[in-house]
């Protein structure tokens, strides 16, 4: 009796028949749900947090209507505005929903005002939900990562992963890390793409070696195609210089001759400036295995430049180009420590610098030197017979010194090492090197004759320069010096020899001489290329003379019975070692005699 009604000639039998008392209707069920105007769709996508808008076409005007959830639940919130469509005549009924947070399917529950007898309409409403662009965004803390206060800058260590959490994540979205750009052009900088699931969510980068600006890129697949999005947060990332980069050095072995530069190059990254930093390498700085053999303690790199204690910049910084940085550093006299800072300059906002230290350190060992201020110095007997002793004066602190004949043969089973002095900062006592380093219980100490050595405070005192015997030498034989650092065993040959030359005929013209007046020697024929000095107790007295091929005749000032007088002529070839030839003289000196006795009376 129904068929082929219309909704409005329904809805007015029903109302009749409620009036007529005839009996009691339910509200018409089969009206049109959905989204639009004038043609009504059953869905529609909505942006996260919007409301939408649930038309109810034909509606009746004595009934209300409701929504429900697809669960039956009621809808908090919302409006319900009714209104006459101009076009068919007819009532609609729009029903505005909360704000839609997730995909949503919602029912019309019509309610009679009379009867209270209620059904729910055949169709449906569905919602989507778009995309939430404003969810939380944040990098999550990690090895040696540092932040800026928004969290929103991190500076990380070359090749590092960066950890992003994306809060409140929408379930049937998918997120993803990109770099900025067109959507087309997006590239993906992490490890794979995570589905959202109503909650925190994870993404890791791949590994990065360029500053890059990165946001998440959140994917919804719907029934008419993809919708995609960038979250609103950005997060920049400052990426540090490689700190793994192969640093090398010139000489490959890192062994250089005195005062002469080294050349450390390193595998760099283009635009990345470069500095060296260098430590002088003390006598306490080593480690010594069990065969003798010497290495540095292992160094603590730290991911963030921390300009190491007692290192100091060694030249300028140098700006890598194809790939390579050639530092060099000034000559060098001492063995050095060197680490290079990397620092790298970023574009992007707000734009800085940061800096590394390479994690390999450079051990850049120096040659002794080759021509020190030393000299030999060789007795000589009353006959002319070379004694047979040397020794070397002056020379490198800290240099072992072994003679040796022109083949390489060995003079003397011992080397002459020249002791150094304090280089750690002890103080002003200027005491001799090594003392605090070791100590030794002695519960009775003998002192013995040190007629023969150092005199005054031992600990301040410099030992006196070493001599080494060796065998029977003649006039003319020549010494050469093979120099060795004590500490690491680099060595080199000295650049001069030293050739024992003839000791000049002297006489001596006052043998026995009353305390308080001078001795004097006669060189007969002083030769060219000497000098000639007399010494008393070590030390030259008068003016020494300069060999002409004449005589010279030298004066030793007043003496004192017991005075050790020498004579010493001493080579002066540029091309040679200087080597003294030293002949002890025997003066024989009186006291004076005593003051005769004071014979007057007293008074």
């Amino acid at each position: 009796m129904t068929e082929g009604l219309g909704h409005e000639a329904r809805a007015s039998r029903d109302l009749l028949i409620d009036l007529l008392g005839l009996g009691h209707t339910y509200p018409v069920r089969d009206l049109a749900v959905g989204f639009g105007d004038e043609i009504l769709v059953p869905r529609q996508t909505v942006a996260f947090g919007v409301a939408a808008e649930v038309v109810v076409a034909h509606s009746q005007p004595d009934v209300d209507y409701q929504l429900r959830s697809d669960d039956g639940d009621a809808v908090p919130g919302g409006t319900v505005t009714t209104r006459l469509d101009p076009a068919s005549g007819s009532q609609r009924t729009t029903l505005t929903t909360p704000p839609v947070l997730e995909d949503s399917t919602f029912r019309l529950l019509a309610v009679k005002r009379e009867t209270s007898r209620s059904a729910y309409l055949e169709g449906t409403a569905t919602v989507k939900v778009g995309l939430d662009v404003d969810l939380p965004v944040q990098a999550l803390p990690g090895r040696d990562i540092q932040y800026a206060p928004d969290l929103r800058l991190a500076v990380v260590p070359f090749g590092a992963q960066l950890d992003v959490e994306v809060g409140d994540s929408q379930a049937g979205v998918e997120y993803a890390l990109v770099t900025r750009g067109a959507v087309d052009a997006d590239m993906v900088v992490s490890t794979a793409t995570v589905a959202g699931r109503r909650g925190p969510v994870l993404l890791h980068t791949v590994p990065l070696t360029d500053d890059v600006e990165v946001s998440v890129r959140a994917t919804r697949t719907l029934d008419t195609g993809d919708v995609v999005g960038h979250l609103a947060t950005v997060l920049r990332v400052w990426v540090r210089a490689d700190a793994a980069a192969a640093v090398t050095t010139t000489p490959p072995d890192g062994v250089v001759d005195h005062e002469v530069a080294a050349q450390v190059r390193v595998r760099a990254q283009d635009g990345v400036r470069y500095r060296l930093h260098a430590h002088p390498v003390g006598d306490r700085d080593w480690l010594r295995d069990a065969q003798g053999g010497v290495s540095l303690p292992p160094s603590d790199h730290p991911a963030v430049w921390s300009a190491p204690p007692g290192f100091d910049p060694l030249g300028e910084p140098v700006v890598a180009t194809a790939g390579w940085a050639l530092l060099e550093t000034p000559p060098l006299h001492e063995d050095m420590v060197v680490v290079v800072q990397a620092e790298r300059q970023h574009d992007l906002a707000p734009g800085g610098t940061s800096a590394v230290e390479m994690a390999s350190q450079v051990l850049l060992l120096v040659r002794p030197d080759s021509v020190p201020q030393l000299r030999l110095r060789v007795g000589t007997t009353t006959d002319g017979t070379i004694e047979r002793w040397v020794q070397v004066l002056g020379g490198q602190p800290g240099v072992r010194y072994h003679v040796e004949s022109p083949s390489g043969t060995e003079l003397s089973p011992w080397p002459a090492y020249i002791h150094r002095r304090d280089d750690d900062g002890h103080g002003a006592d200027g005491r001799n090197h090594g003392l605090g380093l070791l100590a030794v219980e002695v519960d009775l100490a003998v002192a013995t004759d040190q007629s023969d050595g150092p005199v005054g405070n031992p600990a301040t005192t410099p030992p006196t320069p070493p001599v080494l015997d060796i065998p029977a030498l003649t006039e003319d034989a020549t010494l050469t010096l093979r120099a060795v650092r004590a500490q690491t065993g680099v060595a080199t040959r000295l650049a001069r020899a030293g050739r024992i030359h003839p000791m000049p005929a002297f006489e001596l013209l006052t043998p026995m001489i009353a305390a308080g007046t001078a001795a004097k020697v006669r060189v007969s024929e002083a030769p060219r290329g000497q000098r000639l000095e007399l010494r008393v107790g070590g030390a030259t007295v008068g003016t020494p003379k300069q060999g002409t091929g004449k005589a010279v005749t030298l004066s030793t000032g007043p003496l004192e019975p017991g005075d050790r007088v020498e004579l010493v002529a001493t080579s002066l070839a540029e091309d040679q070692l200087p080597v003294e030839r030293v002949s002890a003289l025997t003066v024989t000196v009186t006291p004076s005699p005593a003051p005769p006795p004071d014979t007057r009376p007293e008074t």
